[in-house]
C-alpha cells in the first residue's frame, strides 16, 4: 500500500520527466508525400521537409512548390529542416519551391549528391543557415543568376564548405556580370563564357577606363572575376583539384560573404549602368 506521500512523488517525478521531453514529440504533426516526409508548422498550412521516420533518402528527389492537403487546400513547402539529408546519397535534388526558401543547418551535410539544381532560384530567394552543405559532394552544380540575391548568408559562402564540385552550371542572362569564385576553378575548358579580370583601372576625364586581362587558366577561390556568357543558355565551369593559381595583379576586390572592408586608402571605382562610364 502506498501513502498519500508516496504519490505526491510520483506524481512530481512525473511532470519532471514531462517537462524534460523534447518538444516536438509532443503535439508535432507530420504529414507524408509522394515519398517526402513534412514537419506541419504552427499556422497548418505551411510545412517543412524533414528527414524520414527511419532510414535516409536516396535516388531522384524533387522538392514542389506546394501539395494537396485537403480537396480545397494545400500545404505550402518553406524549407528544408535540420538534417534532414545529412549523409544521404542522392542522384539529383531538383527545386520547384516557395518564392522565400529556407535551408537549416547542416540540412545537406555529409551528403552525396550527383546533380543539384538550384536554378529555379530565378524566382526563389533562398535563404541559408550555416553549415547547409558542410562536407558534401557534388557534382554538377546548376544555380540561378538570382541565387546570391538572398536576405541572409550568400550561397557561395556555404557552397565553399562542400568537400567537392564537379562543375558550375550557372544560368545567367548573356553579356557581363559579376562572380567570386567559391571553389577552385578551370576556365580553359568552360563552355560559353569567358572571364577577365581587371589589371588597371582610371576614372580621369576624358580617359575613363578599365583594362581587363582574359583568364584562360585555373584560378584559386575567392578570386573576383567578370564573366562574360554570349548567350542566355548559361555557362558551364569545371572546377579543379590542383594547378590553380593567385592572379597577383588583379585590381578587383571580392568576398563570397558579400562584404568587403573599405580602408582609407583605397581607391574604389564603380561601373555605372546608366551611362556605362567608370567613376
Amino acid at each position: 500500500m502506498y501513502s498519500k506521500y508516496t504519490y505526491y512523488i510520483y506524481n512530481v517525478v512525473l511532470i519532471v520527466v514531462l517537462a524534460l521531453l523534447p518538444l516536438n514529440v509532443v503535439g508535432q504533426t507530420y504529414v507524408t508525400h509522394e515519398g517526402l516526409r513534412y514537419k506541419v508548422v504552427e499556422d497548418a498550412d505551411r510545412v517543412y521537409l524533414t528527414a524520414p521516420e527511419s532510414g535516409k533518402y536516396s535516388g531522384d528527389i524533387e522538392i514542389p512548390h506546394e501539395f494537396p492537403k485537403g480537396s480545397d487546400d494545400t500545404y505550402s513547402i518553406i524549407g528544408i529542416d535540420i538534417d534532414c539529408f545529412n549523409g544521404c546519397t542522392l542522384s539529383s535534388v531538383t527545386f520547384r519551391t516557395m518564392p522565400d526558401f529556407y535551408f537549416s543547418t547542416s540540412c545537406f551535410e555529409g551528403c552525396n549528391i550527383t546533380t543539384l539544381d538550384l536554378s529555379y532560384s530565378n524566382t526563389t530567394t533562398f535563404r541559408y543557415a550555416n553549415d547547409c552543405f558542410k562536407d558534401c559532394t557534388i557534382g554538377n552544380l546548376i544555380i540561378g543568376e538570382n541565387s546570391i540575391d538572398n536576405t541572409e548568408r550568400a550561397i557561395w559562402k556555404q557552397l565553399s564548405l562542400a568537400t567537392s564540385i564537379g562543375t558550375l552550371t550557372y544560368k545567367h542572362t548573356a553579356g557581363f556580370f559579376s562572380f567570386v569564385t567559391f571553389k577552385d576553378f578551370d576556365f580553359s575548358t568552360a563552355t560559353n563564357v569567358e572571364a577577365y579580370y581587371a589589371t588597371t583601372a582610371s576614372c580621369d576625364a576624358p580617359n575613363t577606363k578599365l583594362q581587363l586581362t582574359k583568364v584562360t587558366g585555373k584560378v584559386l577561390a575567392g578570386t573576383p572575376l567578370f564573366l562574360y556568357a554570349a548567350s542566355n543558355q548559361g555557362c558551364t565551369i569545371p572546377c579543379c583539384t590542383t594547378g590553380a593559381t593567385t592572379l597577383s595583379d588583379n585590381c578587383l576586390k571580392g568576398e563570397i560573404a558579400q562584404s568587403y572592408k573599405v580602408t582609407a586608402s583605397d581607391n574604389i571605382y564603380a561601373l555605372s549602368k546608366s551611362d556605362k562610364m567608370l567613376h
